[in-house]
C-alpha cells in the first residue's frame, strides 16, 4: 500500500474511528467494581490536597505500582467529576493513542493498517480500553513506546529514539507485566544502538531527569520495600496462580487478549460463530513466534538485517526490512521474558495479564499476516478476524446497554452504581440496608461516587433499604430505593452498609493469600 496515498488516509481514518467511537459510547455501561473506584479515590484525594499522586493501587503482591495511571485520572478530574464522562474521556484518549500507534507502526514497518482495525475491534482489546483500570494503560502506552522504537529504526531521529526510553520507564511502574516489554526494548537499544544513546545522552537524561523527578516519592518509599518483600512473594507466587511449568507456556496465549473471552455471556447462534473465529489469532501468534525467533537469529548473527520479503516477486525496502527485523526481535525478547517472569510468579494466564505485552503480541501476529504468501489470502485473514471480532464486540455492547449486565453474579454498571449514588446524596445516612450482593461486598463503587458529587442532605434520619430493580422494562442491575418505616421488617438477607464518601488511604493493600508473608492489613 503506497504510505502517502488516499487509500492510506482511508485507512488511517477507519483505524482511528474504529478505535474511538465503540470506546466513547454508551460509557455507563462499563463496570465499576473494585480498583476503578480505589483508583478514582485516590486521584480525587491527591487533588484535594494540591498534590500529584505519589503512589498508585497496591498490587496482589502487597507492592504498590507507579503514579501514572492515578496522574492521568488527576488531570480528568480537572476537567469533569461526572464518571459517565470520565469513562468516555479514558475510552477515547486509550483507544486514541493506541489507534495512532499502530498506524505508526504500520507506516514505519509498512504494514497494512488493515490489520490494527481489527485489533481495535477485538472484543477484549475495546472493553479494557473503557474500563477506568490501570494496568490496561500498558496497552496503549506500550504501543507507542514500540511504535516510537520503530520509527527511530527507521530513520526518526533523536525525539523518537527520546519517545522510546523515556516510555518504557513510565510503562515499567504502571505494572509489573509490563516489565518483559520495556526491559526487550532498552536492552534492543543498548545492545544495537549504544553509539546513539552516548550521541543523544543530553535529550535522553532530560528525559530521564524528568521521569524520576514524578517518581521520585514513590521510589524513595518503595524500592527497599519491594526488595524486602520481593523474596516472600516469589515464594508465595501468585494467589491461586499455576504450576511454573505450565506459567511459563503463557507466550502462546497472548491470543487470549486479542480473540473473543470464551466465558463470555454463553453465546448462541451467530455468536457462537464470530467467537470461535476470533480464535484465529492465537495460531497467527504462533506462526508470529516462529518467524520472529528466525529473524531475532539472523539479527544476532549479522550486524547489518536483510530480509527477503514473503510476498512473491517483491523486495521490501531494506529501511522497511530493518524495522521488520527490530519489531520481531523485539517482540521474541519480550515474550520469552514474558515466560520467564509468569513462571517465576506464578502469574495466571488471563486476559487482564497480557496488557503490557499487548504490543509485542500484536506485531508477531501482524507479521504472520504480512509473511502469508498471496495478498488474498492476507486479506481474507484481516476480514475474518476483523469482522468477526466487530460482530461480537458491537452485539455484547448492545445487549449490555439494552438488557443489563448479562453475566452472574449481576454486577450493576458504572451508570447504574452513579444513581444510585446520586440519589443518596440528597440523605444524611451514614449506611443503608441491602440485599443486593454486588452492593455488599463492594460497596466503594457507591462511596467513590459520593466523592465526587456535591452533598445535598435534604432529607435527615431516614432508614433506607437498597434492593435491585424488577418488573417490565428493568434493567438488570439497577437498584430500587425506599424509605422505611422505623418498625419496618427487613429481609433477611439484608445487611448494613456504610455509605460514607471514600476516606483517604482507603486503598490499601488487598487481602490474598500472600498476606501470610506481608503480613496483617488494615482495610476499613
Amino acid at each position: 500500500m503506497n504510505l502517502r496515498g488516499p487509500g492510506w488516509n482511508f485507512a488511517a481514518l477507519s483505524v482511528l474511528l474504529a478505535a474511538v467511537i465503540p470506546a466513547v459510547i454508551w460509557p455507563g455501561d462499563n463496570l465499576w467494581t473494585n480498583d476503578e473506584p480505589r483508583l478514582i479515590a485516590n486521584a480525587w484525594h491527591s487533588n484535594a490536597a494540591w498534590h500529584p499522586a505519589w503512589g498508585g493501587l497496591w498490587g496482589n503482591f502487597g507492592i504498590r505500582y507507579g503514579p501514572l495511571p492515578t496522574h492521568i485520572y488527576q488531570l480528568l478530574l480537572c476537567i469533569t467529576h461526572n464518571p459517565p464522562v470520565l469513562a468516555a474521556l479514558r475510552g477515547g484518549l486509550c483507544a486514541g493513542v493506541t489507534a495512532g500507534s499502530l498506524l505508526w507502526i504500520a507506516r514505519s514497518a509498512g504494514l497494512s493498517p488493515w490489520f490494527a482495525v481489527a485489533v481495535l475491534v477485538a472484543p477484549q482489546v475495546l472493553q479494557f480500553q473503557r474500563l477506568l483500570w490501570d494496568a490496561s494503560f500498558t496497552i496503549p502506552l506500550g504501543t507507542f513506546v514500540l511504535a516510537a522504537l520503530a520509527s527511530y529504526v527507521r530513520g526518526g531521529g533523536a525525539r523518537s529514539l527520546v519517545a522510546a526510553i523515556a516510555g518504557a520507564a513510565f510503562l515499567a511502574t504502571i505494572h509489573p507485566q509490563a516489565l518483559p516489554l520495556s526491559g526487550a526494548i532498552c536492552g534492543f537499544l543498548l545492545w544495537k544502538h549504544r553509539p546513539a544513546l552516548r550521541r543523544h545522552r543530553k535529550p535522553i537524561g532530560i528525559a530521564l531527569t524528568v521521569f524520576f523527578a514524578l517518581h521520585a516519592a514513590y521510589f524513595t518509599k518503595f524500592v527497599y520495600e519491594v526488595a524486602q518483600r520481593l523474596g516472600g512473594a516469589v515464594a508465595s507466587g501468585y494467589p491461586s496462580g499455576k504450576a511454573p511449568h505450565i506459567a511459563v507456556l503463557a507466550p502462546f496465549l497472548g491470543g487470549r487478549l486479542l480473540a473473543a473471552p470464551q466465558d463470555a455471556y454463553a453465546p448462541t447462534g451467530p455468536d457462537s460463530w464470530m467467537q470461535m473465529l476470533t480464535a484465529i489469532v492465537y495460531p497467527l501468534c504462533w506462526i508470529g513466534i516462529a518467524l520472529a525467533a528466525c529473524r531475532a537469529w539472523r539479527l544476532w548473527k549479522n550486524c547489518e538485517p536483510v530480509e527477503q520479503s514473503a510476498q512473491e516477486n517483491e523486495t521490501v525496502p531494506a529501511d522497511t526490512r530493518c524495522v521488520r527485523e527490530t519489531l520481531a526481535a523485539v517482540a521474541f525478547a519480550t515474550v520469552v521474558m514474558q515466560g520467564l517472569l509468569f513462571a517465576a510468579m506464578r502469574v495466571p494466564s488471563g486476559a487482564q495479564y497480557f496488557f503490557g505485552t499487548f504490543a509485542a503480541h500484536v506485531c508477531l501476529a501482524w507479521l504472520a499476516v504480512e509473511a502469508l504468501p498471496w495478498a488474498w489470502l492476507r486479506g481474507a485473514t484481516t476480514a475474518v478476524y476483523g469482522f468477526a471480532g466487530a460482530s461480537f464486540s458491537f452485539h455484547g455492547m448492545w445487549i449490555a446497554h439494552r438488557d443489563g449486565c448479562s453475566v452472574e453474579p449481576v454486577q450493576p454498571t458504572l451508570g447504574q452504581q452513579f444513581a444510585l449514588a446520586q440519589t443518596l446524596s440528597h440523605y444524611d445516612s451514614p449506611t443503608v440496608f441491602s440485599d443486593v450482593p454486588h452492593l455488599q461486598n463492594y460497596s466503594q463503587g457507591v462511596r467513590a461516587f459520593l466523592l465526587l458529587l456535591p452533598q445535598s442532605p435534604g432529607k435527615k434520619g431516614a432508614r433506607i433499604f437498597v434492593t435491585q430493580r424488577t418488573g417490565a422494562g428493568a434493567r438488570r442491575g439497577e437498584f430500587a430505593l425506599r424509605e422505611l418505616g422505623v418498625t419496618e421488617p427487613l429481609p433477611k438477607s439484608a445487611t448494613q452498609i456504610d455509605v460514607t464518601p471514600l476516606p483517604e488511604g482507603w486503598f490499601s493493600p488487598p487481602k490474598q493469600a500472600v498476606m501470610h508473608w506481608l503480613g496483617p492489613v488494615n482495610t476499613t
